[in-house]
Order: C-alpha cells, then structure tokens, then sequence
C-alpha cells in the first residue's frame, strides 16, 4: 500500500473524532425527568456520555423545542426508556456539598450508584437500608531501600463489602478476589447478594439493557464501475523497443459481489460513530481496446482481465441520526484490502502486420483501496436497510511481465452503489 494512504486515513480518523467531539453533545433519545413535585414528563433526553450524564440533564418535549438544562437541584432525577437511571443525592465532601446525579446501576438488597464529580474519577457507593457509603480504595506510594517509587491501594473497599454483606459468609471469598472496583463487578456481586437474601424477589439493572458496545450484522450486495490505467508501455517489434505512452481506455468494465456488513457501535463514546467490516466474495471485469496510426502503420490491441477476489472493507462512519428521525444520513472513510483468488486474462496485440496474442500475464496477489463513502440507513425497529455510494482509489491490480519486456504498475479507481439489510 501506498504510503499516502496511511497518511490520508490518520487525517480522516482525526477529522471523525473532531466532528464526534463537536456535534455529538446533542445526541436525544426517549426518556423522562421526575420533577421535585414526584411528576412525571416524557420527551426527548440528551443521551450523552456518562460523565456528562452525571453532572446536567438536557430535556425537551418535542424534537423542534429548545432543550432546557436540569441540575441535581431542580429535579429527583431522570431515565432513557428501558435503559440508564440517573437519581438526585446530596454528597457531601471536604470543600464540597450539593445535589449531584448518581447514575442507579443496579436497585436490590443492597443498591449500586456511581457518580463522577471531580478529575479524579468514577465513585461508587453501596446502600443498604439508611446506610450510603462511598467504596474506597485509596492510592499510596512508598519507596523501597534502593528507592524505587512504588504504588499500592489499601484495598478499603474489600472490608467495606464484607461488612454490608456479613450475613452472607460465602461471598466473602469473592469480595477478596475482586482486583478492582468496577461497574460490572459491583453489579455481579450485588445480584449475588441478592439472590441469597432475597428468595423469588428480582433485582432491577437498570443499565443491563444499555451495554456499551452493540453489533450489528447483515447482509448485502454493491455493483461497481472500475477503472483500470496503465501507463507507459513498452512494445517489442521486431528487434526494436519502442516505448508508447498510452493511457488504456477501459471502457466495459464492472463489478459485482455480496458482502455480510458487521457494525460495531460504541455507544459509551458516541451512539452516531461506529466502526464498519463488511467482507466479501465480488467479480471484476476489465474490457480495452485501443488503437493508434504512426504513419502507415496502425497499432491495435485489445485486452480482457477477470479477477474473483476477497473483499475486506473496514471504515469509521459517521451516523446522523435521530430516535425521530425516519432517514439517517451518513458518511464514512476507510480502507478495503482485496485478495486474488482467481485471475485471468487475455491480450492481443496486432503491428506492422504482426499479431501477438498471450496470457501471460503476471498478477499481484492483493490490492490495497482508500476509499469515501456516504449514504443514508432506513431505521426499522431493530432492523435497518442500508444504501449507499462509495469512491475509491486503489493501488493497481498487478506488476510484473508481459511478452517478456513488458514491465507495468497500475492505478484503479471505482464508484460502487450498495444496498445492505442489517438486523
């Protein structure tokens, strides 16, 4: 591969993550707000990443109204439907005391929050009955005799979980081989706790519908317009080179193929941004002839290439698009690797009443292709269909021998319509 396209392709990456960065603050999805008078109000939430989440709520009824901010202060909290929980606590710290929004991750015999409210990170906090405590696991540094700086965490938390959870003596080996405080540890161990205390009674995760990361699958079929240059041939004829700069006129050429698209959304970082695969088996077809006149002498040659390949697509797309929104518009870079499973070709050439015709015809085994694509996606439920146009440049489909003398590199574009249903 070229090496500009590597170069391209850092600069498309850094361009989609400046235009997540900037646009994706406003990202609403269904949900509703608790007001302080215990109302309930449906509409539209902005459907933010989780330290967001904690610090402000962003709601409007309709999609066309103007969002009104909510702090911790203004309402008892707020929930996307069928998905994450955000409840007002007041935290009190050193230096620090006010409502702040803990997001609920788990309602049981002993809840689950967590809440960020400084740079120093995620919190969480255990409640069981009047009881809400902050899990602690304290950094320490010390130097040993040669002094070396090392770090260590007193592990707080450890004795805090065996203490709300003493009258159920067979989690105590698990709480010590908890290595770190997380969401989905913390979680696990609450619904074990739970199970044990509280027989036929079920738990509520509110965030287990919400995972972070969602795949998607499909499938799909694109039909493509290749074109193929050459440049700079060498021509033997009789004992003489002659070297013609001709630019070949690929003028019958197409491609055709099904691909199975995988789609890879990261939803803790952005919900319009995701990561695209979409392997392949596709046909391509090069169809030339060419002419020329030098003085009496007409030079004529016609060549026909056929390649079966393996497709590997992968790009990051840019979705915008909406919970209310009926199409969703997208655009997309990325790079396709082609692998040659089965290449043919047939070339003849006609000068000075001389006809050559072979087949020799070296081949590379792959072909890199930076390509744009764009589009839109027609949302169905849980399903989608996906259409959609691309442009790429590739760097040529072989190298190598022709007649003997014939020594060439290649360039290859294409525009390709595709049409994909994702489930």
């Amino acid at each position: 591969m070229k090496f500009t396209y590597y170069k391209l392709l850092t600069l498309g990456v850094i361009l989609l993550i400046f235009h997540v960065k900037l646009f994706s603050q406003h990202e609403f999805s269904p949900g509703y707000i608790i007001t302080n008078t215990k109302d309930t109000i449906r509409g539209l939430i902005d459907d933010k990443s989780s330290i967001s989440s904690l610090n402000i709520c962003l709601f409007k009824r309709g999609l066309n109204e103007d969002p009104t901010k909510y702090t911790a202060d203004e309402i008892q909290g707020y929930r996307f439907n069928n998905g994450r929980y955000f409840v007002t606590y007041k935290l009190v710290k050193p230096d620090f005391e006010k409502h702040v929004f803990f997001e609920y991750l788990i309602k049981a015999k002993i809840d689950v929050y967590r809440s960020i409210v400084s740079e120093s990170g995620t919190e969480y906090y255990m409640k069981k009955d009047s009881l809400f405590i902050l899990l602690e696991n304290l950094e320490k540094s010390y130097k040993d005799s040669a002094g070396i700086d090392y770090k260590t965490y007193n592990n707080k938390y450890k004795g805090q979980l065996g203490y709300l959870m003493k009258d159920q003596p067979t989690l105590v080996p698990v709480i010590n081989n908890m290595n770190f405080i997380t969401s989905k540890g913390l979680v696990k161990l609450a619904r074990k706790y739970h199970k044990l205390s509280c027989n036929g009674e079920d738990c509520i995760e509110y965030a287990k519908n919400d995972t972070s990361v969602r795949i998607k699958w499909g499938i799909g079929f694109s039909y493509g317009l290749p074109n193929l240059t050459l440049d700079k041939t060498i021509v033997p004829f009789y004992n003489y080179i002659i070297l013609y700069n001709l630019s070949w006129n690929f003028n019958n050429n197409k491609q055709y193929g099904v691909n199975f698209p995988i789609e890879i959304i990261f939803k803790s970082f952005s919900r319009k941004l995701s990561l695209n695969i979409s392997p392949g088996i596709f046909k391509t077809e090069f169809k030339s002839e060419y002419s020329a006149i030098n003085g009496e002498n007409t030079y004529s040659s016609i060549i026909n290439i056929n390649i079966t390949s393996i497709d590997f697509p992968f790009y990051l797309k840019y979705s915008f698009n909406s919970s209310t929104w009926k199409v969703w518009p997208f655009i997309g870079l990325g790079l396709k690797y082609s692998r040659f499973l089965n290449t043919k070709s047939n070339f003849k050439l006609n000068g000075y009443s001389t006809e050559y015709n072979s087949s020799d015809f070296e081949f590379s085994k792959y072909q890199d292709a930076l390509f744009v694509t764009g589009g839109i996606d027609l949302p169905f439920k849980s399903n989608k269909v996906n259409i959609g146009v691309s442009w790429e440049e590739g760097d040529g489909i072989y190298e190598g021998k022709f007649l003997n003398n014939f020594r060439q590199a290649s360039k290859t574009s294409m525009l390709t319509m595709s049409a994909a249903f994702e489930f």
